[in-house]
């Protein structure tokens, strides 16, 4: 790997290797999001869902088939380009709705919100969450577009020590046993952004406030977990 040289906001980053995102993919990336729609179909009811960090629209197919109006949010204007041209091909256009201004959520409250309609279920998916520095802000926005007992469900990087030791680094494990937000970057030739590891428990405390901690489960043979919260 390229020694780390500059770091860039996450949406930049992402914009530098959209084109070549998709092609990255394993065997592993397919299993774990195999196992995160099967977990949100059986969990999710109703019809109004939010892609929240879509990236280039990998989970639309699934979620277009199963549900009625999918709200697609992906900061990176490159990806969110290849999403709409994917929706585009595959005739699912009429089910999503690309939002294009105020989709920063820090700026959200109860008079500026980027939809007006209530989420049934919200998808973060291939830990988005872990880009994001102050979780707890991130929770007490979306609980401001869920509907009550709405769900969310997350991928996010597995906080379980051995599993950091085995993706990353026994340095990694031990500094993430001893701080709730462990600091690590996402680098691709040269160039990352900030991604942060967070313990179990600091995710169920950042979240106590608005939603219920349902469930966080580990995916085998994958550095994710699936969190499942439900809105009070």
């Amino acid at each position: 790997m390229a020694k780390l040289e500059k770091i860039i906001d996450c949406a930049l980053f992402y914009d530098r290797i959209a084109c070549e995102y998709n092609a990255h993919m394993t065997e592993s990336d397919e299993f774990v999001r195999h196992t995160f729609n099967e977990t949100f179909k059986e969990i999710v009811k109703g019809d109004n869902i939010m892609d929240f960090g879509g990236g280039t629209g990998l989970d639309l197919p699934w979620l277009t088939k199963n549900f009625q109006k999918i709200y697609f949010l992906e900061p990176s204007l490159r990806m969110r380009g290849i999403a709409r041209d994917a929706s585009l091909a595959n005739k699912v256009k009429n089910k999503v709705i690309f939002l294009e201004d105020n989709i920063d959520f820090n700026s959200w409250n109860e008079n500026n919100l980027p939809i007006q309609e209530k989420m049934n279920g919200i998808a973060a998916n291939f830990a988005v969450l872990n880009c994001i520095e102050s979780p707890e802000i991130l929770f007490e926005k979306l609980a401001l577009v869920c509907t009550t007992n709405g769900h969310v469900l997350a991928t996010v990087l597995d906080s379980n020590p051995l599993n950091i030791w085995k993706n990353h680094s026994g340095i990694v494990a031990i500094k993430s046993l001893m701080r709730k937000r462990l600091t690590v970057y996402n680098n691709h030739q040269g160039v990352g952004h900030p991604t942060y590891f967070f313990q179990r428990k600091y995710l169920k405390a950042a979240s106590s406030k608005f939603f219920k901690f349902v469930d966080y489960k580990p995916i085998p043979d994958s550095p994710f977990a699936i969190m499942v919260l439900s809105k009070k």
